[in-house]
């Protein structure tokens, strides 16, 4: 009878050790299964985050698109065409050029304008000043760069 107990004693603590065993196994599957949905979630945040940070971008470079469109910088195409509008180009075309103002410079007058009245306006004066406009000319230029036309359907008729 001790025999049989002893036995059936190594036998429980031979399953006991088993069953010990395979829960840890067990756990540590658990465990690496918890740690890749952990890794996976956090994958797809970041991803989410940059989708996120795309679509914020994409906004804001539309929302700028938006601004220079119709603001001065939407509405000056260039110091040719201006001084054509303007009727100012025989007389004022070389001056631009030797006052170093090309389409570039004239394209950073406007926007200055759109993002800031006051530096912009500044600017403009500079911009005047430099190139030699005088009299009607200068008030021409300023009122265009300052009220710029407004974009709209209906023609009048």
């Amino acid at each position: 009878a001790a025999k049989e107990t002893a036995a059936a004693a190594e036998a429980a603590r031979v399953e006991a050790k088993a069953a010990t065993e395979a829960a840890r196994t067990e756990a540590e599957a658990a465990k690496e299964t918890a740690a890749a949905e952990a890794a996976r979630v956090e994958a797809e945040a970041e991803r989410l985050k940059q989708i996120t940070r795309a679509r914020a971008a994409a906004a804001e470079a539309a929302e700028a698109s938006e601004r220079r469109q119709s603001g001065v910088a939407g509405s000056v195409h260039g110091v040719a065409k201006l001084l054509a509008e303007l009727e100012l180009a025989d007389k004022y075309t070389a001056a631009f050029a030797a006052a170093g103002y090309d389409d570039a410079a004239l394209a950073e007058v406007a926007e200055a304008l759109d993002d800031d009245r006051e530096a912009g306006t500044a600017a403009l004066d500079e911009m005047i000043e430099a190139v030699g406009l005088r009299g009607g000319s200068a008030v021409k230029v300023r009122k265009r760069m300052l009220e710029p036309p407004k974009r709209g359907g209906g023609g009048g008729g």
